[in-house]
């Protein structure tokens, strides 16, 4: 299903092996850490069967740097 997110903002995407789309990653952790504010946190996603990962409350108009690990 579609998912849809009001503010703070939703992040997602996938997460493939390599440079192409074939084979996808499971179980992957992304991490988005915030930096807009006094002390910095952390939101986690882990990507599902078919890559796929949503990373909800995302505060706007902070700046945040992503990672992604096995």
């Amino acid at each position: 299903g579609v998912q849809t997110c009001a503010l703070p903002i939703c992040l997602s995407g996938f997460v493939y092996l390599g440079e192409t789309n074939n084979k996808p990653l499971a179980g992957v952790n992304i991490i988005a850490t915030i930096n807009g504010q006094s002390d910095p946190y952390n939101l986690t996603a882990k990507s599902d069967a078919n890559g796929k990962y949503t990373i909800k409350n995302i505060p706007v108009n902070q700046p945040f740097k992503l990672q992604v690990t096995t």
